[in-house]
């Protein structure tokens, strides 16, 4: 199976990081250039990983289920 890749769309706890990020966290000693998604409350925080996690999940079935047709497909084809 492929590795798994998560959409644009899903949501992150942190940010990604930057070639520029990588090379300031050399320096930077107190955790300043960590950045971090905030959500207006704790419940839609939970809402939105939630939310995201479950996508993340359909995509997989998804993804599996079109595998498994594939492999179906070519198996009748060779017969």
């Amino acid at each position: 199976m492929k590795e798994y890749t998560p959409k644009s769309n899903r949501l992150h706890l942190v940010s990604t990081p930057t070639a520029w990020t990588g090379i300031g966290s050399l320096i930077d000693v107190c955790g300043v250039l960590n950045t971090y998604h905030v959500a207006p409350s704790g419940a839609k925080a939970d809402y939105e990983a939630l939310r995201s996690d479950w996508l993340a999940v359909g995509d997989l079935i998804t993804e599996a289920i079109t595998l498994h047709k594939e492999t179906i497909d070519s198996d009748v084809s060779e017969r």
